[in-house]
């Protein structure tokens, strides 16, 4: 027979345990506090058994791979096209002021009341879209390409960590 979780001073909002209610100070030994800490803690295990979840986790774990190397090789790969060291440090200093602006903008993003439940979803669109400005970026041989393609990663870099 299962007990009901409002007994045990937890409060269940759509299958989620939301947070602990009631008093925090219990009787050592009380059967009550030790099995309302096993079901929080199982609920929070069962993460884990979300393929979504782990593939959050490649994603998140992958993607600075990219971001990192943007920033490495773009200067080298303008120089490669011709241009001055001048327009890359333009290029990468618009692009750093951008990730800024970006980082404000997916601020008002995420907390858009329509997509709280879906943060992890366009979390993962800004990846995507890093992914193939960063792809599409070995393509450019103008200033005004290089400008572009620095602007629209500045704003996905800012969404993706903006988060």
């Amino acid at each position: 027979m299962e007990k009901n979780p409002a007994e045990f001073g937890i409060e269940v909002v759509d299958g989620e345990i939301e947070k602990e209610t009631g008093s925090k100070e219990t009787p050592v030994g009380d059967k009550k506090k030790s099995h309302s800490t096993t079901r929080a803690l199982a609920a929070q295990f069962a993460l884990l058994k979300m393929p979504t979840f782990w593939c959050y986790c490649v994603y998140v774990c992958a993607l600075p791979c990219g971001v990192n190397a943007y920033l490495i090789f773009v200067p080298s790969l303008m120089l490669e096209s011709g241009l001055s060291k001048t327009d890359a440090a333009i290029v990468l200093a618009v692009a750093g002021a951008v990730d800024i602006v970006g980082r404000f903008l997916s601020s008002f993003i995420f907390d858009a009341k329509h997509l709280r439940n879906h943060r992890w979803r366009v979390h993962c669109i800004y990846g995507i879209i890093l992914g193939l400005v960063v792809a599409l970026h070995a393509s450019q041989t103008t200033f005004s390409g290089f400008i572009i393609m620095a602007t629209l990663w500045g704003l996905a870099e800012g969404g993706y960590h903006g988060q």
